[in-house]
């Protein structure tokens, strides 16, 4: 889910990005939920194509920004996959780090990144807000964590452009992944 709503942001606000996910429990080439159709045909979207893939430490290595919705996956990524701490939040952590500390102008996202968790710690992450997985759980359940991923995007997004609030790009359509435990989403950015 996280992948396709950062996306359609990124790419509403012409942002240039290369987004991807993968499961920190996933199994290679699982379809999506009957939730995550059901949530997505209502949002017009098709996941009939989509397939799910574990994280790698190479995927890992090459993102920018990797954006959890569980603290575990934080983790999960640092320990067993060497992310660097500095790179890798759950969303709403980063959103609450970056709402109040937009990037400047000409910051690298590293730099940004440096800049607004200079006070956060490992024991800080483990009392993060996360966002629930919803497989097998209610559809209302699939539409929360839809909603919290979409809020959690559009507030670090507007940060990252310095501040500016796209609430066009609020409404980004989102899809659900099935082994995924909502896994983590990778986010490079090309021009840093």
């Amino acid at each position: 889910m996280g992948e396709v709503i950062a996306r359609a942001m990124l790419d509403r606000r012409g942002i240039p990005s290369r987004v991807t996910s993968a499961g920190t429990h996933a199994l290679d080439g699982i379809k999506a939920t009957d939730g995550a159709e059901m949530t997505s045909r209502r949002l017009g979207l098709d996941l009939s194509a989509h397939q799910s893939r574990p994280v790698t430490a190479e995927l890992v290595a090459d993102a920018d920004l990797v954006v959890a919705m569980e603290r575990r996956h934080v983790v999960d990524l640092v320990i067993e996959y060497r992310a660097a701490f500095v790179s890798v939040y759950t969303l709403p952590e980063l959103a609450q780090l970056a709402a109040p500390s937009p990037r400047r102008a000409e910051e690298r996202l590293a730099d940004w990144l440096a800049r607004i968790s200079h006070e956060r710690d490992l024991s800080s992450s483990l009392r993060a807000l996360e966002i629930a997985d919803p497989i097998g759980r209610s559809m209302r359940r699939y539409r929360k964590a839809g909603r919290q991923i979409s809020e959690g995007f559009a507030t670090l997004f507007d940060a990252y452009e310095g501040g500016r609030q796209d609430r066009s790009a609020r409404a980004a359509p989102y899809r659900q992944r099935k082994s995924s435990d909502l896994g983590p989403t990778a986010v490079r950015w090309p021009h840093e």
